[in-house]
């Protein structure tokens, strides 16, 4: 369809839209029809495309997933198409969990290399103040400040 078509019917299911309102549609029906906007009408490379780099996080827009006849059950290919849409948005999910189990671990671990750091200087601190050395030991210190401000930021 070309892209003046699209604008179009855009024009006309908004002006249907409109319509049903003032006649007093049920609000079930009005909720089945929504306001179209411009960024439903874009095509996504998604479902042309569903391997193509960078649309692992797209989704649909309400359009595609609206059963007008409500003959979703009937019908193979869109049954197909949901399935396919359930399992991107079930793996997506998926990867979302993952990657905050991820970073709450990475943040776990630095803050454990912080407080080993703690340790290490702490030690490095006593071994050059038994040993008199003024300068190490307070740069010892110093290092040991700074690890533990960043340990407790975490």
């Amino acid at each position: 369809m070309h892209a003046w078509g699209r604008v179009a019917n855009a024009a006309v299911y908004c002006q249907c839209c409109i319509q049903m309102g003032r006649l007093g549609a049920r609000p079930d029906i009005l909720e089945q029809y929504k306001e179209l906007n411009d960024s439903d009408l874009t095509i996504s490379m998604a479902v042309s495309d569903p391997n193509a780099r960078g649309h692992r996080d797209n989704t649909l827009p309400w359009i595609w997933t609206m059963d007008v006849l409500r003959d979703t059950a009937a019908n193979d290919w869109m049954s197909e198409f949901y399935r396919v849409n359930w399992l991107w948005m079930r793996a997506m999910q998926d990867r979302w969990k993952e990657e905050i189990q991820l970073l709450k671990c990475k943040q776990e671990w630095t803050k454990n290399f912080f407080e080993n750091k703690v340790r290490f200087w702490t030690g490095r601190k006593a071994a050059t103040l038994e040993k008199g050395q003024a300068r190490p030991a307070c740069y010892a210190t110093q290092q040991c400040q700074m690890y533990g401000r960043l340990a407790c930021l975490l």
